[in-house]
């Protein structure tokens, strides 16, 4: 099985950066259309602009559609790294509360037996001691 390595963070910081690239695309691309309605609704006229205008609001609309997607993939970015965070936060929580099953066989028992009492890393009750070396 592979192993996957997923820092939240950095999927958060990828969704941040995604976001501004978007909002600074779609803001320069605004400057241009307002320029280009503003020369082709004017000053310039005739089969060529028409065909240029056909042609730009072809462009545009697919840019548009390229932005909403780039836009979509932001947010999924921001939401798989709220469930990315959330996660590790939950096992983290789940490993510090579970409990270590000590192998030492229990006193009394014959070797190779597995205590039945659980034993917490750092507890003040050591497993037991059978050969007696403490």
């Amino acid at each position: 099985m592979a192993n996957v390595t997923v820092s939240s963070e950095a999927v958060h910081e990828a969704s941040s950066r995604v976001s501004a690239m978007v909002e600074e695309f779609s803001a320069r691309h605004a400057q241009a259309d307002q320029t280009v309605q503003a020369l082709v609704s004017s000053s310039w006229t005739g089969e060529a602009s028409t065909v240029f205008h056909t042609g730009w609001t072809d462009w545009s609309t697919g840019a548009a559609k390229v932005a909403d997607a780039l836009g979509g993939i932001a947010t999924l970015l921001a939401e798989a790294a709220v469930e990315y965070a959330e996660t590790e936060a939950s096992v983290t929580r789940v490993s510090v509360s579970s409990t270590v099953v000590s192998s030492t066989p229990a006193s009394g028992g014959a070797a190779g037996e597995a205590s039945t009492s659980p034993h917490t890393e750092g507890s003040a009750t050591p497993p037991s001691d059978p050969a007696g070396l403490r």
